[in-house]
């Protein structure tokens, strides 16, 4: 997977913890690499869709 956005640097988003910004940093990288296609075919398992939601 290819990484586009880094959450190290905290620029864009501090959602007040840590693993809330990584959890932020993990779906919108996985977003990116799959633009195209919609939510519940880039999380394949239901749990991972409806927690996007």
């Amino acid at each position: 997977m290819r990484q586009i956005i880094n959450c190290n640097d905290n620029s864009y988003a501090n959602l007040g913890d840590k693993r809330l910004n990584l959890r932020f940093e993990k779906v919108l990288n996985t977003l990116s690499n799959q633009v195209e296609c919609s939510i519940p075919r880039v999380f394949k398992q239901w749990g991972q869709t409806k927690a996007m939601y």
